[in-house]
């Protein structure tokens, strides 16, 4: 493990911005096309050329006006990539180490905070694009040294999260007529927190939370709501008050952004903020009187989706910060605030909300994320028996989500690669489906419900309006329930068919959503339930007199009962949206924005060696150092990629204090196709701490690799191998092959895994080396994870092995022993110096026992500085070889042969945890404790243990920005 230097730290983040970039690559295997305007290079598919248009349009008539917000230039031509790659929406703005943004194809999920938008194609746009201007700037001494060092060289990057994202939300409610600034969803966080006292206190959204979040709502949305929120306050007393402080951070240290804003404004952030209550407290006081809900969970976060059973049940999708995402169910009739709701099928990788339940209570479908096709990441429905327990999965790769039952048919609402969607019927018994009803592209479909032969769902066009519409499952074209609003925003959402004619359904017009009834036959409608915190969704008619809802409190969305108004009083709504309210600035018309544009030349073939911004050549070098075991590391790294990240290379080149020969790393990844190509050559110090001695060893190799399904591959290559052990220089070649499956994951609460298992094989086929005919070399290892006594505590068993039929080649021995806090071991047995496992065969079992003790959430004020978790660790470790260290109080004598496993060193170990963040991006785990090994004649003994982990990809890639 390496301690990286402070001033490295300072200046090369960007390595550390959170999700992998891996990730973020277009899927592989797709012939791609290049939609070249003025100003930007859209890459796209053929399906996604509508789409692709619309987001160019969007982004010339955004690029003006965010370069004279934020009064810097954008760094053109920019590419763009958008792609088809997930259900989960999201866009992503990369400045480092290639500028360019990655955009998905798929609107803003209908059950998030992103739900109220007028044009999701073109707020998504602005924001990406503000990343791109704000973060590209770098002024005064910064200037000098982007010349000198390259494209790292960016402050306003390492400015804290909430600046950087409240800005990117501040354009997109500026300069958009929709945009998070005009939410309900942030109209209900600040109503309700106002109402509680609890905006700026410590035991909720204090100002030291905004960066990283909360262990409850807002949780991760906080650095965007609230980084918003307290930037346009700021703006009534300076317009255009982020742009002011962005770029005066574009000159000065990113870690001091009250000192920034003093220089601007003449005040700091506490300042702004802890007048605040006062400020939005005018905006909600006359709200209407509303009925206290019966709440009958309390995870919060965006629980709901709720489907009532024949039997009383309601079922919906649960998300809890110690369990995380569950298919749930609870009594409808259950007592208020006392309710105990079944956590019944844990939904690993999360998924819409919405779940069904058949007309005799006997399936339950909902819909969840799962890696069903290589590099895509969709939903699929399961079906959930309540009698047996069990889950069957029935769509594959059907990108389905929103089901609803009727007369025997499934129904679903499924994205379709041309930015479409489509509400598709299965019939359960064979399994034949049919679509019933397309959108327009862009358009999304929601809320999908059914009585009879009726369907009821919500549409919205892109537009500003988000309407109700019934569709006969015999045919015919859908019609809307209510007229449509002009002039203004409007949202009709999750309808429910009551059986008297009428309709139910969450509305929207401003700052808060009520619960609407409507004729089917004559689309009158009437307001039948307000919620004391403005925001309720999901409306379920228990019975004539009571309804279910999804009701807003602090901790987020939970359900609750509610009674049905009969004659219940429309209270007016605010005159001005909340971006008005907060900033003084009045939102554009509603049409701004809004259309693609066919004004552009027809695409031509993707070409990756000619684009513009992420050209194959380098962009930067970055310097490095590391303190390693006895010596220190100097050098230089850099990487390219073209935009796709079809082609990827890095280049690493070190000085080592402790050897006479250097390290070096170069390698090319090839991802044109599904098969995946690599290519390295690597040259490393296999040092030995026992006796100080530097060891040189080369791999060059190239490797093939093959997608086997979402979670597994197969690969295979070659590779050739020099190699000095003790003077002893040796050369090898080596077919190979490797299996590697990973399916894991962890509660949100936990600090280690707690669920599912990993398998990896390797095999190595060693020909006529140095007077072996030839050798095998096999190493195998498997991981399981399971939580503890608590959800939140978390197993883990992990073994690993090393067989080689090698007798001659020292070199090509396995080693193994414990850890130190600048050596880690493949093999390990804590307690034992470093290399007290060596041999030909070589196997240990490493268990682990983790549980959080506390959740402090907390910060030093707006200081780069922050602490999440703390918790323990206990490990107990076995391990044997077939040579093992003997040691004296003077140090190794020598090893000692033996059989595998007629020696055992056993080794256990208690440690402390800690997990954080530094300078903003920076996640930070560090353990503290001790490691004991009872077996002192190989060297066992009681060691402190001191581990330091940093998120730092380093010379693998810079991620981007997260939507």
């Amino acid at each position: 493990m390496r301690l990286i230097p402070l001033w490295l730290l300072v200046f090369g983040l960007y390595l550390s911005l959170g999700t992998d970039a891996a990730q973020a690559a277009a899927p592989s295997g797709l012939k791609w096309f290049t939609l070249i305007t003025p100003h930007f290079h859209v890459h796209h598919t053929a399906p996604l050329e509508t789409y692709a248009r619309h987001i160019a349009g969007s982004l010339e008539r955004a690029l003006p006006i965010l370069e004279q917000d934020l009064k810097w230039p954008a760094p053109l031509p920019l590419d763009v990539v958008v792609m088809d790659a997930s259900d989960n929406a999201n866009g992503f703005a990369a400045n480092f180490p290639n500028t360019h943004i990655e955009l998905y194809a798929v609107p803003f999920e209908s059950d998030s905070v992103l739900t109220h938008y007028v044009d999701w194609a073109n707020e998504i746009s602005v924001h990406e694009l503000t990343h791109i201007i704000a973060n590209d700037g770098g002024t005064g001494a910064y200037r000098t040294l982007r010349s000198i060092f390259g494209s790292w060289v960016k402050p306003n990057g390492l400015q804290p999260v909430w600046l950087i994202e409240g800005l990117a939300v501040y354009a997109e409610s500026k300069n958009t007529p929709g945009g998070r600034g005009r939410s309900p969803w942030l109209e209900a966080l600040l109503r309700e927190a106002v109402k509680q006292n609890k905006l700026n206190d410590p035991s909720y959204t204090s100002i030291d939370r905004f960066n990283d979040g909360n262990a409850w709502w807002p949780g991760g949305n906080s650095a965007y709501l609230l980084g918003y929120t307290i930037q346009a306050l700021g703006t009534r007393e300076k317009s255009d008050l982020p742009g002011a402080v962005s770029l005066n951070n574009a000159g000065h240290f990113p870690f001091l952004p009250n000192n920034n804003l003093e220089a601007v404004l003449g005040k700091n952030w506490g300042d702004i903020w802890a007048a605040a209550s006062e400020r939005i407290a005018t905006r909600y006081a006359g709200a209407p009187a509303a009925a206290e809900p019966c709440y009958l969970t309390d995870s919060g976060r965006a629980t709901g989706g709720q489907a009532l059973s024949p039997d009383g049940w309601i079922y919906y999708s649960d998300e809890d910060f110690q369990n995380g995402i569950h298919l749930a169910r609870v009594k409808a009739n259950a007592p208020c605030g006392s309710a105990k709701p079944e956590r019944l099928y844990h939904k690993w990788y999360g998924g819409p909300a919405q779940v069904a339940v058949n007309e005799t209570g006997t399936r339950v479908a909902f819909a969840q994320y799962t890696n069903q096709r290589f590099e895509r990441f969709f939903s699929d429905i399961h079906l959930y028996d309540p009698q047996s327990g069990k889950t069957q999965q029935i769509t594959q790769g059907a990108r389905a989500r929103d089901p609803a039952f009727s007369q025997g048919s499934l129904f679903y609402i499924s994205q379709r690669e041309d930015s479409t969607q489509a509400i598709l019927q299965r019939n359960l018994q064979d399994g034949s489906e049919k679509i019933l009803f397309t959108s327009r592209p862009l358009e999304r479909l929601s809320g999908l419900t059914a009585r009879d032969e009726q369907l009821a769902f919500s549409l919205h066009d892109n537009q500003g309006h988000e309407k109700i519409y019934l569709l006969s499952t015999v045919g015919g074209d859908p019609k809307p329930l209510t007229a449509l609003a002009t002039g203004h925003r409007e949202f009709e959402r999750n309808p429910f068919i009551r059986p008297d004619g009428t309709v139910l359904y969450a509305y929207a017009i401003a700052d808060r959503q009520e619960i609407r009834s409507a004729s089917i036959k004559t689309g009158a409608s009437k307001i039948v339930a307000y919620g004391s915190a403005g925001l309720l969704d999901r409306p379920i008619a228990l019975n004539e007199n009571e309804i279910l809802v999804q009701a807003y409190s602090l901790g987020g969305m939970n359900l609750a009962r509610l009674p049905l108004e009969k004659n219940i009083e429309e209270a007016p709504h605010q005159a001005i949206d909340l971006h008005e309210h907060l900033s003084g600035e009045k939102a554009p018309p509603l049409s701004a924005g809004i259309g693609a544009s066919n004004e552009y030349p027809p695409s031509v073939p993707y070409d990756a060696l000619h684009t513009p911004a992420t050209s194959l050549w380098p962009q930067y070098w970055l310097p490095e150092a590391a303190v390693e075991a006895s010596g220190l590391l100097i050098g230089a790294s850099t990487t390219g990629n073209d935009p796709l990240e079809y082609h990827r290379y890095g280049l690493l080149l070190q000085y080592d204090t402790r050897a006479r020969f250097p390290r070096y790393r170069a390698f090319y990844d090839n991802r044109i196709e599904t098969t995946r190509f690599h290519f390295e050559a690597n040259q490393f110090n296999n040092y030995f701490s026992s006796t100080k001695t530097s060891n040189r060893q080369a791999v060059y190799s190239g490797e093939a690799i093959v997608p086997l399904g979402g979670f597994s591959s197969f690969s295979f290559g070659a590779a050739f191998q020099e190699r000095t052990l003790f003077r002893s220089a040796t050369h090898s070649a080596a077919i190979f092959q490797n299996f590697r499956y990973e399916q894991t994951g962890k509660r949100p609460a936990a600090m280690a895994p707690n669920f599912g298992s990993s398998l990896r094989a390797y095999l190595g086929l060693h020909p006529n080396t140095k007077g072996e005919n030839f050798f095998l070399d096999f190493r195998p290892e498997a991981a399981t994870y399971f939580r503890g006594f608590s959800p939140t505590h978390s197993i883990g068993i992990v073994a690993r092995a090393g067989l080689s039929t090698n007798k001659l080649l020292a070199s090509n021995y396995y080693q193994g022993g414990g850890l130190t806090i600048l050596n880690d071991n493949q093999f390990v047995v804590r307690g034992y110096p470093l290399d007290a496992l060596l041999g030909q065969r070589i196997a240990t079992l490493n268990t682990s026992y983790t549980m959080p003790i506390a959740w402090p959430f907390r910060g030093i004020g707006v200081h780069p500085a922050f602490l999440e978790s703390l918790g323990l660790k206990f490990l107990a470790d076995i391990g044997s070889a077939n040579f093992l260290a003997d040691y004296e109080a003077a140090g190794l004598r020598f090893y000692r042969p033996a059989h595998l496993f007629d020696q055992t060193l056993v080794g256990v170990g208690a440690e402390i945890l800690g997990r954080g963040t530094l300078f903003y991006h920076v996640p930070v785990s560090a353990s503290l404790g001790l490691h004991y090994g009872p077996m002192k004649q190989f060297g066992g003994g009681l060691n402190f243990f001191l581990g330091i982990n940093l998120g730092i990809l380093g010379f693998n890639g810079a991620p981007p920005i997260d939507h």
